[in-house]
């Protein structure tokens, strides 16, 4: 490449197997890639990927300590005057009101990371200005990617006159540029991503984490490493999940079995980073979860395992992980990769983009548009990953596996019981059924602070009372309650006494567990599907709350009789678990959410059943009612 551009050669590209492979390539093409003429000395290099920037920054440091480099990302600026190299992301060439300030003449190269047909007109801004689009320039223009066939005509308005393709990660190999590696395949059990729907040539992450969880893939994970840590001599191990909410949960569970597991957020402090990074590598750490290839992988020549547990169907993101491990490191014959996903059964071939294939710079409307479906997308994400992470420590809890306070890695336990609908899910969908009584997220201006009752019904009157409230330190407190019923004819309850009071939700689960076994018998007694109906009884009471709720509620004249019949002939179909729990809510309080709620269905279902009824008896005789 070097000696093509002497020879007049501007316009170049060189294709690499692996992204790392193109950072590499990039660090060593800086200090080396000549001018035209010395003037011309700095070199411009436009990214989409932020993290490779930061990355890239540090090794051109590292390695060319007489080269000042700027980074044009977020809210830092570079130095028309003072650097040398100057790195920027692509989405800041619209935003850039300094062009000026960049001398044209003083720069050798421009060099573009992954061109993004996208990101026509903002490419044709830092080109223009620095005068690379003429026939005649002597600004060289270097293409980095991972792809063959990209239609630089679509994208830059002109094509590349020569391209360089990097030797394949095999080849790589048996020069003894990287050590070699061993694959263990793991069978998991209903791993099936026939369903996970695709996005931009991969999986969609949303979706591929839904399938993932179907699986479970972490449990396996663990256990898998756990049954080979010792056998393999792992020592330092990297785990590539889908994302920074999977690396949380994963180092999560690996910790609750005792494993020092971390991975790096992506809001961690400055000092924080290199911290874990120097422990991963002295073995402090055994093993970091990482979702990012290059930032996980750079400079890490101590890994000596891999576990894939992240699917693509990109094949340079599949050798990007493999060569996360084949850096040579005393003492290291090889790197092994456990794969669990089945990508070393898979031959996924090179990635093609065609002219044809390549969508064409989007319209406004199109970004408009994008913006807005962003925006659902994203409340949709949170609404989905509330649901998965409450069933996945639901699922550690059954398991045995939930300590007494959470572990470091999954999610922030106080901030996780603070979402009031979370709690819900756990007392909904937990070991017991649980009924809400009370449901706010506080009153008046300011932060939303979460209240909720719950009560468990146990049998004769009897029940537990949960209740979750804010200490004055912002933390939840759960505080367990021994109740009793009034009498039917006064309604009502009173507390006899204080069980528990906890800021964990499921030492308050397992409290109950433990130490009221007779009661944890009765209720799964009563709350069995054995094709039991409501009592005559429950009918009856239920039936009397009804007129009582109806009176209050309706301005219209009705037939008393006929209205309870129908109140009735309601219940009566009802499995007695859900007659227990009518009953136990009317007698608990007339006014509590549930009370409202199953008020407002039985209401509503008797005044239907009641209005049909009278239709029919005031239809004339041979006409049918619709």
């Amino acid at each position: 490449m070097i000696e093509a551009s002497k020879n007049g050669t501007r316009r170049q590209e060189f294709i690499t197997a692996t992204r790392s492979g193109t950072l590499e390539m990039i660090n060593r093409l800086i200090p080396v890639f000549p001018g035209s003429v010395p003037e011309r000395r700095k070199t411009l290099v436009i990214s989409p990927d932020k993290d490779l920037l930061v990355e890239l920054r540090k090794r051109i440091v590292e390695s060319n300590r007489d080269l000042r480099v700027g980074v044009e990302a977020a809210r830092s600026l570079a130095c028309p005057r003072r650097d040398d190299v100057v790195l920027i992301g692509v989405w800041k060439l619209r935003e850039r009101d300094h062009w000026p300030s960049f001398k044209a003449e003083e720069f050798k190269t421009i060099i573009i990371d992954e061109c993004d047909s996208e990101r026509s007109e903002e490419y044709a801004n830092a080109l223009k200005h620095f005068k690379a689009m003429q026939e005649d320039s002597e600004i060289n223009v270097i293409s980095a990617t991972t792809k063959l066939n990209t239609p630089y005509e679509n994208i830059l308005g002109f094509g590349i006159e020569s391209a360089v393709y990097e030797q394949t990660l095999r080849a790589r190999i048996e020069k003894d540029e990287l050590c070699d590696y061993k694959v263990s395949e793991v069978l998991v059990d209903n791993f099936e991503l026939g369903d996970v729907t695709r996005t931009d040539g991969d999986y969609d992450i949303l979706s591929l984490r839904s399938a993932l969880d179907r699986s479970q893939i972490d449990r396996k994970v663990v256990s898998t490493y756990m049954e080979m840590k010792d056998e393999s001599a792992f020592k330092s191990t990297l785990v590539f999940c889908v994302n920074e909410a999977h690396c949380r949960e994963l180092c999560g569970l690996f910790q609750i079995h005792g494993i020092n597991a971390q991975y790096i957020p992506a809001d961690v402090q400055e000092d924080t980073r290199p911290t874990i990074l120097e422990d991963f590598k002295s073995g402090k750490i055994p093993i970091l979860c990482g979702a990012d290839v290059i930032l996980e992988a750079s400079d890490h020549s101590n890994i000596d395992s891999i576990f894939l547990a992240r699917p693509t169907l990109s094949k340079t993101l599949k050798d990007d992980m493999i060569t996360a491990g084949l850096a040579h490191h005393p003492g290291k014959a090889m790197c092994h990769v456990v794969d669990l996903v089945g990508l070393m059964q898979k031959d996924l071939g090179l990635e093609v983009n065609t002219p044809e294939a390549r969508p064409p710079a989007p319209t406004f409307e199109k970004r408009a548009k994008h913006q807005v479906q962003f925006a659902k997308d994203y409340l949709k994400d949170i609404y989905e990953r509330r649901e998965y992470v409450t069933k996945k420590i639901l699922d550690y809890h059954e398991q045995g596996l939930m300590t007494n306070t959470a572990a470091s890695g999954l999610l922030d336990f106080d901030e996780f019981v603070m979402d009031i609908e979370v709690v819900k899910f756990i007392m909904s969908t937990g070991p017991f059924p649980f009924i809400l009584f009370l449901n706010t997220k506080g009153r008046g201006h300011g932060p939303k602070k979460p209240h909720g009752d719950w009560g468990l019904y146990v049998g004769d009157g009897e029940f537990f009372l949960v209740r979750l409230r804010l200490s004055q330190e912002q933390v939840p407190i759960f505080r367990l309650f021994n109740c009793e019923l009034e009498p039917k004819e006064v309604g009502g309850y009173r507390e006899i006494s204080t069980l528990l009071t906890t800021s964990n939700i499921f030492e308050l689960l397992d409290f109950i567990k433990v130490m009221y076994p007779v009661q944890c018998q009765a209720i799964k007694e009563y709350n069995a599907a054995d094709g039991r109906t409501a009592t005559e009884d429950q009918i009856e009471y239920i039936a009397d709350k009804a007129m009582v709720y109806l009176a209050e509620d309706s301005v219209y004249e009705f037939d008393k009789v006929l209205f309870r019949d129908a109140v009735r002939d309601i219940i009566a179909k009802k499995p007695y678990r859900e007659a227990v729990q009518f009953e136990f809510t009317f007698r608990y309080s007339d006014t509590c959410y549930f009370t409202d709620k199953k008020k407002s269905w039985l209401l509503g279902e008797a005044r239907r059943a009641y209005i049909d009824h009278k239709r029919k008896d005031t239809a004339p005789q041979g006409e049918t009612c619709t």
